[in-house]
């Protein structure tokens, strides 16, 4: 038996980002402008979010989906007892724990890449783990193959999208923010990996403090033409895996 939530969607409630001239600055090097979303736009992502769902079909990492209700909304599995990878941050945490957690995440992601999509906002907030199970949630900044990715939430979206490039793959997008999300959970700590400066520059975070996942996060933080896309082969073996 699952518990369901009901999502909706609000017109008044995310923010999106834009490159470019900062509200009090003369330049548009490093800076962001803040935007609130049109009605448009958060049905745009409603409906990218209800494409997801009705793609990828049913995987133990991402969060469950059970339909939709015109007029109303999603209708959801609901995450009861689990909390956001952010919540969890401070908690010290074993190596092998957080192996697993990303080992579950990539196979979550891997999952939705098959089928040409990409989650498009990944971040440490909406990764849950509840039980020691990793759920992936909110998919209105999806893409498919040949579409223009969505500016994501900093410093988790990749240099080239916040840029506003031309010719991006939301997934590389993707492998990208699995990098930053693998160094706040190996820190343990929610401050700052790479300043908005370097990441438009193209400039790699500093991982020389990394031991658990310097290999794959120097790797999916490259620039776009040499970055990582995200494979099942990433997987990293643990003793229980044995």
């Amino acid at each position: 038996m699952f518990r369901c939530i009901v999502k909706r969607p609000h017109a008044d409630q995310p923010l999106s980002f834009a490159s470019g001239q900062g509200p009090n600055t003369g330049s548009s090097e490093g800076t962001l402008t803040v935007q609130r979303q049109s009605l448009d736009d958060v049905v745009k992502q409603f409906a990218a979010e209800l494409r997801v769902f009705r793609t990828i079909g049913i995987h133990k990492n991402v969060v469950r989906f059970f339909g939709a209700i015109e007029g109303v909304g999603l209708v959801l599995e609901e995450i009861d007892h689990g909390h956001t990878l952010l919540e969890l941050l401070p908690t010290l945490w074993n190596d092998s724990t957080k192996i697993d957690w990303f080992n579950q995440i990539l196979e979550g992601l891997a999952h939705i890449h098959k089928f040409g999509l990409s989650h498009g906002d990944l971040s440490c907030t909406n990764i849950m783990v509840r039980y020691n199970v990793v759920k992936i949630l909110d998919f209105g900044h999806s893409t498919y193959i040949g579409e223009e990715a969505i500016m994501g939430t900093p410093p988790f979206c990749a240099p080239e999208i916040l840029r506003s490039d031309k010719g991006t793959d939301g997934r590389l997008g993707d492998a990208y923010s699995l990098g930053i999300v693998l160094i706040y959970l190996e820190r343990g700590i929610d401050e700052d990996v790479i300043s908005l400066e370097d990441q438009l520059q193209d400039k790699p975070p500093q991982i020389n403090d990394l031991k658990l996942f310097t290999n794959l996060v120097s790797h999916y933080t490259l620039p776009k033409s040499d970055r990582w896309a995200i494979q099942r082969t990433h997987h990293i073996k643990t003793r229980d895996d044995d």
